[in-house]
Protein backbone atom coordinates (compact mmCIF):
# COMPACT_ATOMS: atom_id res chain seq x y z
CA UNK A 1 0.00 0.00 0.00
CA UNK A 2 1.63 3.26 -1.46
CA UNK A 3 -0.86 5.49 0.55
CA UNK A 4 -1.16 7.79 -2.43
CA UNK A 5 2.60 7.43 -3.21
CA UNK A 6 4.37 7.58 -6.87
CA UNK A 7 5.94 4.67 -8.10
CA UNK A 8 8.97 6.22 -10.37
CA UNK A 9 12.41 4.87 -11.64
CA UNK A 10 10.23 0.98 -12.53
CA UNK A 11 11.65 -0.44 -15.70
CA UNK A 12 8.64 -2.87 -15.75
CA UNK A 13 5.78 -4.31 -13.46
CA UNK A 14 4.84 -8.03 -14.15
CA UNK A 15 2.05 -10.05 -12.60
CA UNK A 16 3.13 -13.19 -10.52
CA UNK A 17 1.32 -15.37 -13.18
CA UNK A 18 2.79 -13.14 -15.84
CA UNK A 19 -0.82 -12.98 -17.45
CA UNK A 20 -0.21 -9.12 -17.56
CA UNK A 21 2.63 -6.71 -17.49
CA UNK A 22 3.60 -3.03 -17.91
CA UNK A 23 7.03 -2.07 -19.74
CA UNK A 24 9.40 1.10 -19.29
CA UNK A 25 8.22 1.58 -23.25
CA UNK A 26 4.38 2.21 -22.21
CA UNK A 27 3.34 -1.10 -23.65
CA UNK A 28 0.27 -3.08 -21.52
CA UNK A 29 -0.05 -6.29 -21.94
CA UNK A 30 -3.24 -8.38 -20.82
CA UNK A 31 -5.61 -11.02 -21.35
CA UNK A 32 -8.50 -8.58 -21.36
CA UNK A 33 -9.26 -5.04 -20.44
CA UNK A 34 -12.19 -3.58 -19.67
CA UNK A 35 -12.32 0.33 -19.87
CA UNK A 36 -15.20 2.39 -19.90
CA UNK A 37 -13.93 4.21 -22.85
CA UNK A 38 -11.62 3.60 -25.10
CA UNK A 39 -9.43 5.92 -27.01
CA UNK A 40 -7.13 5.31 -29.49
CA UNK A 41 -5.22 6.77 -32.49
CA UNK A 42 -4.62 3.63 -34.39
CA UNK A 43 -6.16 0.14 -33.88
CA UNK A 44 -4.52 -2.79 -34.98
CA UNK A 45 -6.43 -6.50 -34.88
CA UNK A 46 -3.53 -9.27 -34.90
CA UNK A 47 -4.42 -12.32 -36.41
CA UNK A 48 -3.38 -15.69 -35.69
CA UNK A 49 -3.52 -19.92 -37.04
CA UNK A 50 -5.89 -20.11 -33.99
CA UNK A 51 -7.89 -16.82 -34.43
CA UNK A 52 -8.78 -13.92 -36.71
CA UNK A 53 -11.84 -11.86 -35.99
CA UNK A 54 -11.01 -10.05 -39.50
CA UNK A 55 -10.96 -11.75 -43.27
CA UNK A 56 -11.79 -12.16 -46.34
CA UNK A 57 -14.15 -14.49 -48.52
CA UNK A 58 -15.82 -14.30 -51.68
CA UNK A 59 -19.03 -14.66 -53.64
CA UNK A 60 -18.68 -16.83 -56.21
CA UNK A 61 -20.07 -15.76 -59.77
CA UNK A 62 -23.49 -16.61 -60.17
CA UNK A 63 -24.03 -17.47 -56.56
CA UNK A 64 -26.34 -15.09 -54.24
CA UNK A 65 -24.56 -16.32 -50.95
CA UNK A 66 -21.56 -17.86 -49.55
CA UNK A 67 -21.23 -19.29 -46.01
CA UNK A 68 -17.87 -18.13 -43.90
CA UNK A 69 -16.36 -20.09 -41.47
CA UNK A 70 -14.52 -18.41 -38.09
CA UNK A 71 -14.03 -19.38 -34.74
CA UNK A 72 -14.64 -15.68 -33.73
CA UNK A 73 -17.83 -15.79 -34.72
CA UNK A 74 -20.94 -16.02 -31.96
CA UNK A 75 -24.61 -15.57 -32.56
CA UNK A 76 -24.76 -12.12 -30.68
CA UNK A 77 -21.53 -10.79 -32.52
CA UNK A 78 -21.56 -7.74 -35.76
CA UNK A 79 -20.45 -8.36 -38.72
CA UNK A 80 -19.60 -5.17 -40.70
CA UNK A 81 -18.67 -5.69 -44.11
CA UNK A 82 -16.54 -4.06 -47.22
CA UNK A 83 -16.87 -5.46 -50.97
CA UNK A 84 -13.94 -5.55 -53.18
CA UNK A 85 -16.24 -5.15 -56.54
CA UNK A 86 -19.61 -4.00 -57.04
CA UNK A 87 -22.34 -6.27 -55.54
CA UNK A 88 -24.93 -4.88 -58.13
CA UNK A 89 -27.52 -4.90 -55.59
CA UNK A 90 -28.49 -4.93 -51.64
CA UNK A 91 -26.85 -7.53 -49.61
CA UNK A 92 -27.23 -8.54 -45.62
CA UNK A 93 -25.68 -10.94 -43.42
CA UNK A 94 -28.12 -13.98 -41.97
CA UNK A 95 -27.81 -16.92 -40.21
CA UNK A 96 -25.42 -15.85 -37.49
CA UNK A 97 -24.05 -19.00 -36.00
CA UNK A 98 -21.29 -20.70 -33.45
CA UNK A 99 -18.23 -20.31 -36.00
CA UNK A 100 -20.18 -19.03 -39.07
CA UNK A 101 -22.51 -16.75 -40.93
CA UNK A 102 -24.19 -16.30 -44.65
CA UNK A 103 -23.37 -13.44 -46.73
CA UNK A 104 -26.19 -12.91 -49.31
CA UNK A 105 -27.06 -10.66 -52.30
CA UNK A 106 -30.29 -9.45 -53.79
CA UNK A 107 -28.80 -10.78 -57.43
CA UNK A 108 -26.46 -13.48 -58.16
CA UNK A 109 -22.69 -12.05 -58.56
CA UNK A 110 -21.59 -10.97 -61.88
CA UNK A 111 -17.94 -12.59 -61.67
CA UNK A 112 -16.51 -14.11 -58.25
CA UNK A 113 -17.19 -10.90 -55.84
CA UNK A 114 -14.58 -10.77 -53.59
CA UNK A 115 -14.98 -8.92 -49.45
CA UNK A 116 -13.35 -8.07 -46.52
CA UNK A 117 -14.97 -8.43 -43.15
CA UNK A 118 -14.61 -7.71 -39.40
CA UNK A 119 -16.32 -9.75 -36.35
CA UNK A 120 -16.90 -7.64 -33.74
CA UNK A 121 -18.01 -9.55 -31.09
CA UNK A 122 -21.03 -8.09 -28.13
CA UNK A 123 -21.93 -8.60 -25.07
CA UNK A 124 -24.99 -7.09 -24.08
CA UNK A 125 -25.16 -6.31 -20.43
CA UNK A 126 -28.60 -4.04 -20.74
CA UNK A 127 -31.19 -5.61 -18.67
CA UNK A 128 -33.85 -7.97 -20.27
CA UNK A 129 -36.61 -5.62 -21.72
CA UNK A 130 -40.22 -7.20 -21.57
CA UNK A 131 -41.84 -7.54 -25.12
CA UNK A 132 -44.19 -4.31 -25.53
CA UNK A 133 -47.81 -5.87 -26.18
CA UNK A 134 -48.67 -5.55 -29.64
CA UNK A 135 -51.75 -3.30 -30.33
CA UNK A 136 -54.60 -5.09 -31.51
CA UNK A 137 -55.81 -4.29 -35.33
CA UNK A 138 -58.84 -1.84 -35.09
CA UNK A 139 -62.07 -3.95 -35.69
CA UNK A 140 -64.66 -3.40 -38.33
CA UNK A 141 -67.88 -2.81 -37.52
CA UNK A 142 -70.40 -6.00 -37.26
CA UNK A 143 -72.84 -5.75 -40.48
CA UNK A 144 -75.92 -4.97 -39.62
CA UNK A 145 -77.68 -7.77 -41.98
CA UNK A 146 -76.78 -10.75 -43.74
CA UNK A 147 -75.81 -11.04 -47.40
CA UNK A 148 -75.71 -14.33 -48.41
CA UNK A 149 -73.84 -13.43 -51.37
CA UNK A 150 -70.52 -12.32 -49.41
CA UNK A 151 -69.16 -15.28 -46.98
CA UNK A 152 -66.59 -17.55 -47.74
CA UNK A 153 -67.06 -21.23 -48.61
CA UNK A 154 -65.01 -23.70 -46.81
CA UNK A 155 -63.14 -26.54 -48.95
CA UNK A 156 -63.11 -29.96 -47.59
CA UNK A 157 -59.80 -30.52 -47.19
CA UNK A 158 -59.46 -27.30 -45.67
CA UNK A 159 -55.94 -25.96 -47.02
CA UNK A 160 -56.78 -24.38 -49.80
CA UNK A 161 -54.62 -26.11 -52.49
CA UNK A 162 -55.19 -29.08 -54.95
CA UNK A 163 -52.98 -31.81 -54.68
CA UNK A 164 -52.26 -33.14 -58.75
CA UNK A 165 -51.46 -36.87 -59.00
CA UNK A 166 -49.04 -38.15 -61.54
Amino acid sequence: DFKDSVLSNVAAIISTNGSWGVTSDGVLTAKKAEVETLQAEDVVLVQSEDRSSTSEGVIKDGYTAAVIVNQAMKPNSRVFISFLGDPKGGYWIAEKGEGDFTVHLTAPAVGDLPFEYWIVGVEDRRPAQEEAPVAEAASEPEPTGADPGSGTEETGSGSGTEELGG
